[in-house]
Protein backbone atom coordinates (compact mmCIF):
# COMPACT_ATOMS: atom_id res chain seq x y z
CA UNK A 1 0.00 0.00 0.00
CA UNK A 2 1.00 2.95 -0.52
CA UNK A 3 1.42 5.51 2.47
CA UNK A 4 2.29 8.31 0.89
CA UNK A 5 -1.15 9.37 0.56
CA UNK A 6 -2.66 9.12 3.80
CA UNK A 7 0.52 9.89 6.31
CA UNK A 8 1.55 13.46 6.47
CA UNK A 9 4.31 15.43 8.56
CA UNK A 10 1.83 16.42 11.35
CA UNK A 11 0.73 12.50 11.57
CA UNK A 12 3.88 11.33 12.05
CA UNK A 13 4.86 14.70 14.68
CA UNK A 14 1.77 13.61 17.00
CA UNK A 15 2.37 9.80 16.25
CA UNK A 16 5.99 10.69 18.21
CA UNK A 17 4.60 12.53 20.56
CA UNK A 18 2.22 9.54 21.67
CA UNK A 19 4.63 6.69 21.64
CA UNK A 20 7.08 9.03 23.93
CA UNK A 21 4.07 10.09 26.26
CA UNK A 22 3.48 6.24 26.52
CA UNK A 23 7.24 5.56 26.87
CA UNK A 24 7.10 7.63 29.99
CA UNK A 25 4.08 6.62 31.71
CA UNK A 26 5.65 3.05 31.23
CA UNK A 27 8.46 4.59 33.14
CA UNK A 28 11.02 4.92 30.02
CA UNK A 29 11.79 8.30 30.96
CA UNK A 30 11.07 10.83 33.43
CA UNK A 31 7.38 11.63 33.27
CA UNK A 32 7.65 14.77 34.24
CA UNK A 33 10.10 16.01 31.44
CA UNK A 34 9.04 17.93 28.62
CA UNK A 35 8.19 15.28 25.61
CA UNK A 36 11.32 16.76 22.67
CA UNK A 37 8.81 16.16 19.85
CA UNK A 38 6.38 18.62 20.88
CA UNK A 39 9.08 21.04 19.88
CA UNK A 40 9.62 19.55 16.14
CA UNK A 41 9.02 22.27 13.36
CA UNK A 42 6.62 20.32 10.73
CA UNK A 43 7.87 21.28 6.87
CA UNK A 44 5.18 22.97 4.66
CA UNK A 45 3.05 20.91 2.11
CA UNK A 46 4.86 20.65 -0.89
CA UNK A 47 3.77 22.60 -4.00
CA UNK A 48 2.94 20.33 -6.72
CA UNK A 49 0.35 18.66 -4.22
CA UNK A 50 -2.72 19.24 -5.67
CA UNK A 51 -5.28 17.44 -3.97
CA UNK A 52 -9.14 19.30 -3.67
CA UNK A 53 -9.30 20.98 -0.40
CA UNK A 54 -13.15 20.10 1.21
CA UNK A 55 -14.78 22.50 2.81
CA UNK A 56 -18.67 22.53 4.58
CA UNK A 57 -21.03 25.50 3.00
CA UNK A 58 -23.76 26.35 5.84
CA UNK A 59 -25.91 24.44 3.39
CA UNK A 60 -24.25 21.46 3.74
CA UNK A 61 -24.01 22.06 7.41
CA UNK A 62 -27.35 22.47 7.54
CA UNK A 63 -28.43 19.36 5.54
CA UNK A 64 -25.98 16.99 8.12
CA UNK A 65 -27.22 17.98 11.01
CA UNK A 66 -31.04 17.54 9.67
CA UNK A 67 -29.81 13.85 8.57
CA UNK A 68 -28.25 13.09 11.98
CA UNK A 69 -29.37 11.97 15.11
CA UNK A 70 -28.00 13.01 18.52
CA UNK A 71 -24.95 13.10 19.22
CA UNK A 72 -23.61 13.43 16.06
CA UNK A 73 -25.61 16.47 15.25
CA UNK A 74 -24.41 18.33 17.79
CA UNK A 75 -20.49 17.51 17.18
CA UNK A 76 -20.44 18.77 13.55
CA UNK A 77 -22.41 21.71 14.68
CA UNK A 78 -19.77 22.28 17.25
CA UNK A 79 -17.44 21.34 14.73
CA UNK A 80 -18.59 23.76 12.00
CA UNK A 81 -19.40 26.21 13.99
CA UNK A 82 -16.21 26.50 16.70
CA UNK A 83 -13.40 25.68 14.12
CA UNK A 84 -12.08 23.48 16.36
CA UNK A 85 -10.23 20.48 15.46
CA UNK A 86 -10.63 17.05 15.93
CA UNK A 87 -8.69 16.10 19.05
CA UNK A 88 -9.52 19.57 20.21
CA UNK A 89 -13.39 18.65 20.01
CA UNK A 90 -12.29 14.80 21.68
CA UNK A 91 -11.11 16.63 24.91
CA UNK A 92 -13.31 18.99 25.60
CA UNK A 93 -15.15 18.98 28.76
CA UNK A 94 -18.50 20.59 30.30
CA UNK A 95 -15.84 22.99 33.00
CA UNK A 96 -14.45 24.43 29.60
CA UNK A 97 -17.93 25.69 29.12
CA UNK A 98 -17.53 29.22 30.01
CA UNK A 99 -20.90 31.49 29.25
CA UNK A 100 -20.81 32.30 25.98
CA UNK A 101 -17.23 31.13 25.03
CA UNK A 102 -15.43 27.57 25.01
CA UNK A 103 -11.88 27.66 26.48
CA UNK A 104 -9.89 24.73 24.56
CA UNK A 105 -7.34 23.80 26.96
CA UNK A 106 -6.18 20.26 25.85
CA UNK A 107 -6.13 18.01 23.25
CA UNK A 108 -7.39 14.21 22.82
CA UNK A 109 -5.40 12.34 20.00
CA UNK A 110 -7.57 9.54 20.69
CA UNK A 111 -9.59 7.92 23.81
CA UNK A 112 -6.62 6.85 25.83
CA UNK A 113 -4.25 9.65 24.96
CA UNK A 114 -5.41 13.05 26.33
CA UNK A 115 -2.77 15.72 26.96
CA UNK A 116 -2.91 19.07 28.87
CA UNK A 117 -1.27 20.74 26.19
CA UNK A 118 -2.27 22.40 22.83
CA UNK A 119 -0.95 21.75 19.64
CA UNK A 120 0.53 25.34 19.23
CA UNK A 121 0.91 28.06 22.21
CA UNK A 122 -2.13 30.20 20.12
CA UNK A 123 -4.24 27.23 20.12
CA UNK A 124 -4.81 27.41 23.81
CA UNK A 125 -7.61 29.81 23.95
CA UNK A 126 -11.53 31.39 24.01
CA UNK A 127 -13.96 30.27 21.01
CA UNK A 128 -17.33 32.62 21.07
CA UNK A 129 -20.11 30.02 21.05
CA UNK A 130 -22.62 31.14 18.69
CA UNK A 131 -26.60 30.79 20.30
CA UNK A 132 -27.27 28.38 17.10
CA UNK A 133 -24.78 26.24 18.76
CA UNK A 134 -25.49 26.88 22.72
CA UNK A 135 -29.15 25.59 21.74
CA UNK A 136 -27.30 22.16 20.64
CA UNK A 137 -25.12 21.90 23.57
CA UNK A 138 -27.73 22.69 25.87
CA UNK A 139 -29.89 20.22 24.08
CA UNK A 140 -26.91 17.36 23.90
CA UNK A 141 -26.63 18.16 27.85
CA UNK A 142 -30.26 17.33 28.47
CA UNK A 143 -30.35 14.23 26.88
CA UNK A 144 -26.85 13.44 28.34
CA UNK A 145 -26.70 14.56 31.39
CA UNK A 146 -23.16 15.14 32.76
CA UNK A 147 -22.14 17.44 35.48
CA UNK A 148 -18.56 16.93 34.62
CA UNK A 149 -16.32 15.11 32.43
CA UNK A 150 -16.10 15.37 28.81
CA UNK A 151 -18.60 17.00 26.41
CA UNK A 152 -19.23 13.75 24.13
CA UNK A 153 -18.15 10.57 25.71
CA UNK A 154 -17.31 7.19 24.25
CA UNK A 155 -18.64 3.64 24.95
CA UNK A 156 -16.32 3.47 28.26
CA UNK A 157 -17.66 6.05 30.79
CA UNK A 158 -15.08 8.65 31.19
CA UNK A 159 -13.56 8.68 27.96
CA UNK A 160 -13.68 11.32 25.51
CA UNK A 161 -15.60 9.93 21.77
CA UNK A 162 -13.60 9.03 19.00
CA UNK A 163 -14.63 11.12 16.77
CA UNK A 164 -12.93 9.01 13.87
CA UNK A 165 -14.89 5.95 14.38
CA UNK A 166 -18.02 8.13 14.49
CA UNK A 167 -17.60 9.44 11.30
CA UNK A 168 -16.73 5.96 9.65
CA UNK A 169 -19.60 3.65 11.90
CA UNK A 170 -22.41 6.86 12.00
CA UNK A 171 -22.13 9.99 9.90
CA UNK A 172 -20.77 8.79 6.95
CA UNK A 173 -23.54 6.22 6.31
CA UNK A 174 -25.96 8.32 7.20
CA UNK A 175 -25.07 11.27 5.07
CA UNK A 176 -24.33 8.55 1.76
CA UNK A 177 -28.29 7.73 2.65
CA UNK A 178 -29.00 10.96 1.93
CA UNK A 179 -26.96 11.84 -0.70
CA UNK A 180 -25.00 14.43 1.05
CA UNK A 181 -21.21 14.17 0.87
CA UNK A 182 -18.98 14.08 4.14
CA UNK A 183 -15.85 17.00 4.21
CA UNK A 184 -14.12 15.18 7.12
CA UNK A 185 -13.34 17.09 10.32
CA UNK A 186 -11.00 19.71 8.88
CA UNK A 187 -13.27 20.59 5.76
CA UNK A 188 -15.46 22.24 9.10
CA UNK A 189 -12.66 24.53 10.22
CA UNK A 190 -11.77 25.53 6.59
CA UNK A 191 -16.25 25.91 5.76
CA UNK A 192 -15.90 28.40 8.85
CA UNK A 193 -12.95 30.46 7.68
CA UNK A 194 -14.56 30.76 4.25
CA UNK A 195 -17.61 31.61 5.64
CA UNK A 196 -16.09 34.29 7.67
CA UNK A 197 -14.27 35.63 4.71
CA UNK A 198 -17.62 35.52 3.09
CA UNK A 199 -18.90 37.83 5.37
CA UNK A 200 -16.15 40.40 5.11
CA UNK A 201 -14.24 39.41 8.65
CA UNK A 202 -10.87 40.46 8.36
CA UNK A 203 -7.70 38.08 8.54
CA UNK A 204 -6.76 39.28 11.88
CA UNK A 205 -10.07 37.97 13.31
CA UNK A 206 -10.26 34.99 11.38
CA UNK A 207 -6.80 34.16 12.66
CA UNK A 208 -8.29 35.07 16.36
CA UNK A 209 -10.80 32.51 16.25
CA UNK A 210 -9.49 29.82 14.72
CA UNK A 211 -6.38 30.08 16.76
CA UNK A 212 -3.46 30.18 13.58
CA UNK A 213 -0.20 30.10 14.28
CA UNK A 214 1.57 31.13 11.42
CA UNK A 215 0.73 35.10 10.85
CA UNK A 216 2.94 37.68 10.26
CA UNK A 217 5.52 39.82 12.95
CA UNK A 218 3.50 42.62 12.76
CA UNK A 219 -0.04 40.32 13.79
CA UNK A 220 2.01 38.59 15.81
CA UNK A 221 3.32 40.59 18.19
CA UNK A 222 1.41 44.11 18.00
CA UNK A 223 -2.04 43.16 16.71
CA UNK A 224 -4.25 42.37 19.53
CA UNK A 225 -7.52 41.25 18.50
CA UNK A 226 -9.85 41.63 21.69
CA UNK A 227 -12.73 39.14 22.39
CA UNK A 228 -15.29 41.32 21.72
CA UNK A 229 -13.72 41.68 18.06
CA UNK A 230 -14.03 38.11 18.16
CA UNK A 231 -17.31 37.37 19.32
CA UNK A 232 -19.23 40.67 16.38
CA UNK A 233 -17.45 38.33 14.02
CA UNK A 234 -19.26 35.47 15.14
CA UNK A 235 -22.31 37.06 15.00
CA UNK A 236 -22.38 38.12 12.16
CA UNK A 237 -21.91 33.91 10.99
CA UNK A 238 -25.02 33.75 13.37
CA UNK A 239 -27.21 35.93 11.48
CA UNK A 240 -25.93 34.72 8.09
CA UNK A 241 -27.20 31.35 9.46
CA UNK A 242 -30.34 32.52 10.77
CA UNK A 243 -31.73 34.11 6.92
CA UNK A 244 -29.63 30.79 5.80
CA UNK A 245 -32.64 28.66 7.92
CA UNK A 246 -35.25 31.14 7.00
CA UNK A 247 -34.77 30.41 3.66
CA UNK A 248 -34.51 26.93 3.92
CA UNK A 249 -37.78 26.74 5.88
CA UNK A 250 -39.60 29.11 3.32
CA UNK A 251 -38.89 26.54 0.52
CA UNK A 252 -39.89 23.53 2.20
CA UNK A 253 -43.56 25.78 2.99
CA UNK A 254 -43.79 26.07 -0.44
CA UNK A 255 -43.26 22.83 -1.59
CA UNK A 256 -45.27 21.58 0.89
CA UNK A 257 -47.73 24.07 -0.03
CA UNK A 258 -47.75 23.24 -4.27
CA UNK A 259 -47.78 19.77 -3.10
CA UNK A 260 -50.84 20.26 -0.90
CA UNK A 261 -52.36 21.59 -3.74
CA UNK A 262 -51.76 19.49 -6.41
CA UNK A 263 -53.72 16.43 -4.07
CA UNK A 264 -56.68 18.28 -3.85
CA UNK A 265 -57.25 18.90 -7.27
Amino acid sequence: RDWSSDVCSSDLKWFSVSVFNFAAQQGAFNPEARNPFFEAAIPKTPKHRSEPTRLATLDQVLDMIDALEEPAATVVALAAFSGLRKSEIQGLMWNDLKGTELHVTRTAWRPTQVVEQMKTESSRGAVPVIPDLAKHLENHRNDFPASSGFIFTGAKAGRPLDLHNLAKRVIRPALEKKNISWCGWHGFRRGLATNLYALGVEAKTRQAILRHADVSVTEKHYVKPVSKVSAAAMAKLQAALKAKKKARKARADQKRKIHGEGASR
